[in-house]
């Protein structure tokens, strides 16, 4: 698939949300091996479930939704193009101690390697149904949370809907309008008030204003009146 998933308000807001059905079927053992090691003198189990759901994959990968949420250890790790579905990895490494002056490893070690193997069979194909179907449940309240948050988010923004055609709107919009020019006439016929006030003042020859600066104050007067009532906010 090529496209990312992303949460579609269009679709819901007349679908529903969306859920992910859990499939046991999809559960499957991708390796199950115990080996002992030739090079490092240790002994290993390790036991690999997969859930091959690879849209289910790709869908909690594009929506960033991390399986670190749940309290189980399914993993969705990797990048997008090599996501598989998601994983439920159990490794275990014994350290084992050869016999003096031979290459084989001791009895001991080995039957401690043995059991420690054996303590992950309760790991069994039951178990990784489990994790894998809670781990699911878990996503699905997330998901289902984020469809519901994204999609009542932006249908109730009231400034998001049109109403072009609704008579009452068309009147209120062009009362509106006649309102803000009336407005924008009454702040220019309140600033050129002002604009003789201030004049008035300037060449009010009792007021305190000196000689030298009454021709450049009433120069700039003069010119902010040419240019108009600006509002002091942009």
């Amino acid at each position: 698939m090529s496209n990312y998933y992303r949460i579609n308000t269009d679709e819901l807001i007349e679908q529903g949300v969306d859920i992910v059905k859990f499939d046991p079927t999809k559960v499957k053992v991708i390796k199950d091996r115990t080996d002992i090691s030739d090079w490092s003198s240790e002994g290993e189990r390790y036991l690999h479930y997969r859930y091959e759901d690879l849209e289910l994959s790709r869908m909690m990968h594009d929506l960033n939704y991390s399986c670190g949420w749940t309290d189980t250890r399914v993993r969705n790790e990797g990048r997008r193009e090599n996501l598989s579905g998601l994983s439920l990895l159990f490794r275990i490494t014994t350290k084992l101690r050869k016999r003096p002056n031979k290459e084989e490893y001791t009895k001991v070690t080995l039957s401690n390697h043995e059991k420690r193997a054996k303590s992950l069979d309760k790991y069994d194909v039951e178990y990784a149904t489990e994790e894998f179907k809670k781990a699911i449940e878990h996503f699905n309240q997330w998901y289902v949370d984020e469809q519901m948050l994204r999609t009542v988010e932006r249908y109730s923004s009231i400034s998001g809907w049109k109403f072009d055609d609704e008579k009452e709107i068309v009147d209120m919009d062009n009362e509106i309008v006649e309102l803000q020019n009336k407005l924008k006439e009454l702040k220019n016929k309140r600033f050129d008030k002002k604009c003789d006030l201030v004049l008035n003042y300037i060449k009010n020859e009792e007021e305190k204003i000196h000689v030298d600066f009454k021709q450049p104050l009433i120069e700039a007067v003069n010119i902010k009146r040419q240019e108009g009532f600006k509002s002091s906010f942009f």
